[in-house]
């Protein structure tokens, strides 16, 4: 066991403060990781918030990156002292895991938002006893320590910055992989890119990879689409002032070949469907709320498909973004802004106000 430091929120809605909590040794397939830095996702603010019901009082955070300083004894594939990157938690044996599609997992919601540790993974404590939930995502990385299972982590090069490997374990693989995985984009496409905060930069990112002509970038925060600009997007739209329909019209007659949705907002759903051609995809990664519609008639010769973790292999795709920032042809460095951690508040309003794309806490030496 090691006496860690975490940002807990106490009840939904609390801000986050810095408490001491036990974290356990390994399990039989699990690692314990010094993180070094962890990136603040969306998800993370949303949960805080009460928007997804999770028990509290709970240690949230799950883009963590850091050094692993235990092992379970049944892991092979990572040892104490290697570099890694930290992803998602799935089940590794239903029809979805076995097949190559761990974001699938059949038990996907219940091991990333149950804040309960899989079978034989040991569970956070606090030194007083009370009652801590985590597992947040299989890692609960908004700590100086972190218990995850040894399939959910990715080796790092030892050169590698800590701060930029902490987004690639979600924002960054579910942009880029909406992009390479659920959509058909190829060289001379017309992509549109709706919110464009980390995910939404990682599929613009994505799309000049695979060669798209067009690569269109809406928001309403005028610095996020000047980091779209930066990152490769070819015409950038203000939500607010202009109509995407008309944009797409002129630089596609046909319409948009695919459509990546951050914002799970109707209205901006339908005029995407509206600005897609028949046969095009609209990859959805944000779910909005319950009661949302958008007309079936909108749907008509397109396709639609909800995202979940750009359906990636952390092992794979993890380091193919690696290799990818090294080759200059993902700049991720530009998506990304750091804070001392206990500095979580400041990063968190950053973020909601657009001051930060990608804020990533860094932990103390």
């Amino acid at each position: 066991m090691v006496l860690a430091t975490a940002a807990v929120i106490t009840e939904h809605g609390a801000d986050f403060v810095l408490t001491p909590v036990e974290v356990p040794d390994p399990g039989p397939f699990d690692v314990r990781v010094r993180i070094r830095a962890v990136g603040i996702c969306h998800t993370d603010i949303a949960v805080a918030g009460g928007h997804r019901a999770v028990p509290t009082p709970i240690v949230l955070g799950h883009e963590g990156a850091g050094i692993v300083e235990a092992v379970g004894a049944a892991v092979t594939s990572v040892a104490v002292g290697h570099r890694v990157a930290l992803s998602f938690a799935s089940c590794g044996a239903c029809a979805a895991c076995d097949s190559g599609h761990p974001a699938l997992c059949a038990s996907s919601l219940a091991l990333n938002f149950g804040a309960q540790p899989q079978p034989g993974t040991p569970a956070l404590r606090s030194p007083d006893g009370s009652a801590l939930y985590g597992s947040f995502f299989g890692q609960s990385s908004f700590a100086t320590h972190a218990l995850v299972r040894a399939d959910a982590v990715a080796r790092i090069p030892d050169d590698f910055p800590f701060e930029l490997a902490a987004p690639l374990g979600c924002s960054v693989q579910t942009g880029a992989g909406a992009v390479w995985r659920n959509t058909d984009i190829r060289p001379g496409d017309t992509i549109v890119v709706n919110g464009v905060g980390a995910v939404g930069l990682s599929a613009v990112m994505a799309a000049v990879v695979s060669g798209a002509e067009h690569i269109i970038a809406v928001d309403i925060t005028e610095s996020r689409l000047e980091v779209a600009r930066g990152v490769g997007a070819t015409r950038v739209v203000d939500g607010r002032t202009e109509d995407l329909r008309d944009v797409v019209r002129r630089l596609a007659p046909a319409g948009a070949d695919a459509v990546i949705d951050t914002t799970g907002a109707p209205s901006v759903i339908e005029r995407s469907l509206e600005a897609l051609r028949l046969g095009g995809t609209l990859a959805m990664i944000a779910s909005g709320r319950g009661d949302d519609s958008v007309p079936l008639s909108r749907l008509v010769g397109k396709r639609v498909v909800g995202v979940l973790e750009g359906d990636s292999v952390p092992s794979h795709s993890i380091p193919q973004l690696i290799a990818l920032h090294r080759s200059g042809r993902f700049p991720l460095e530009k998506l990304v802004t750091t804070y001392p951690f206990d500095a979580i508040s400041t990063a968190i309003a950053d973020m909601k106000t657009g001051k930060a794309v990608k804020p990533v806490l860094v932990m103390p030496d």
